[in-house]
């Protein structure tokens, strides 16, 4: 704290003469970042440290896109001279989840709210995402079907193979193949904010802001809206899903045109990639790291994960890929 306490002080000392009265750290969710909150003449602000200049790179670049375009996202108030911390607005302290947590049992204001969010991403994905520089991503400039290889590997290794189930390697991955070009590639020029969950984005004044896209790439629509309606710690109910992703596409047929019916099939494709790659990440966060607040979420994530296969298995001859997930509920990677 000592270190990041300098950091913070010469920070704080380019944008303003005054004094801090407080430094309150946050705690982070699996970044390897640091996260503060500064108090200082009656007003907050937050600061980054972290050790990868790149990502920071990447969230700048996207922010100032963003304020530009009019977007609900932190404000950039001071940035180190070695771009490894940065100082930005306060957007609050009620996530998404929380507001959602706080108003589980009014359908009406959690349908509201999800609506004004789904309205934000669409200006961020259609109106903002044309006018983006690719070349300036982190990982890469769009999402494709290397990364969706990646999302289904990265289950298999973190989180399948530590169940210990038995399965024939080749034929999972001959059928990998047969998901992966269902799905096929994006190349509109959307973007595509990776992370796109309840954790991630802020309640201010009845508004949603945005926080953590330094991840994102050009890609599907489907994707974030899956991300978002399918996170499983939010627990939305399957009718408020429906009625969400119907009023999303409504919404997007406003500005595209939009096949229904075909964007269904790939959502829901899409929405099993991601559980898919959750449970990967849950597994190596949460067995491989020890972090046991990742292991939480994995039962409610294997019954998104059940559900959703079921839908998919009508659209994409994947028989032995659905086989191996439908046996996924009665095996464990959490230690007894």
């Amino acid at each position: 704290m000592s270190n990041s306490k300098e950091i913070i002080t010469k920070l704080f000392a380019s944008y303003s003469d005054s004094n801090i009265d407080t430094i309150q750290s946050i705690a982070g969710a699996g970044s390897a970042r640091e996260y503060f909150r500064i108090f200082f003449e009656n007003k907050t602000a937050i600061v980054a440290i972290g050790n990868n200049t790149a990502e920071n790179e990447a969230f700048l670049y996207f922010t100032e896109m963003f304020i530009q375009n009019g977007l609900n996202v932190p404000i950039i108030l001071a940035v180190s001279d070695d771009r490894l911390s940065y100082m930005l607005s306060d957007v609050g302290t009620v996530s998404l989840l929380d507001f959602i947590e706080s108003f589980k049992d009014n359908d009406s204001k959690v349908l509201d709210i999800y609506k004004k969010v789904l309205q934000r991403l669409l200006e961020i994905q259609i109106k903002v995402g044309p006018k983006l520089d690719y070349s300036r991503c982190l990982v890469r400039p769009k999402f494709d079907k290397q990364q969706l290889y990646f999302d289904l590997n990265y289950f298999k290794y973190y989180y399948l193979k530590l169940t210990e189930l038995p399965f024939d390697e080749q034929l999972l991955e001959k059928e990998f193949t047969v998901f992966v070009d269902f799905i096929g590639e994006s190349n509109e020029g959307y973007f595509l904010y990776r992370d796109f969950q309840a954790r991630n984005i802020y309640i201010q004044d009845g508004e949603p802001y945005f926080i953590d896209y330094q991840g994102g790439m050009s890609g599907p629509l489907q994707y974030d809206v899956a991300s978002l309606l399918y996170q499983s710690r939010a627990g939305l109910k399957e009718e408020i899903r429906e009625q969400l992703l119907d009023f999303y596409i409504s919404e997007a047929g406003k500005l595209l045109t939009i096949n229904a019916d075909a964007f269904k099939a790939k959502y829901f494709a899409i929405v099993l990639s991601r559980t898919l790659q959750t449970l990967g990440a849950y597994g190596f966060r949460g067995v491989i790291q020890k972090k046991e607040l990742f292991l939480k979420s994995i039962p409610q994530s294997l019954q998104i994960m059940e559900n959703i296969a079921q839908k998919v298995e009508g659209s994409i001859a994947i028989p032995y890929f659905i086989s191996i997930l439908k046996q996924l509920q009665t095996k464990s990677i959490i230690s007894e």
